[in-house]
């Protein structure tokens, strides 16, 4: 097998990924706490409000 090297030309260099700014880091760190507080308030405020409908139906 045959391999021409004529029209070779070396790789691109790869760039490193842009990093995320403060402000980015800020927005995301809350992003995350609220999923967090959500992930452990929610099947909580889910149930208390199952549990008052069923209070108003069942009287």
């Amino acid at each position: 097998m045959f391999l021409e090297y004529r029209n070779w030309r070396p790789p691109e260099p790869i760039r490193p990924a842009p990093r995320i700014s403060p402000r980015g880091e800020r927005v995301l760190l809350w992003i995350v706490a609220l999923n967090a507080a959500m992930l452990l308030l929610g099947p909580l405020a889910g149930t208390s409000v199952v549990q008052g409908l069923w209070t108003l139906v069942a009287g």
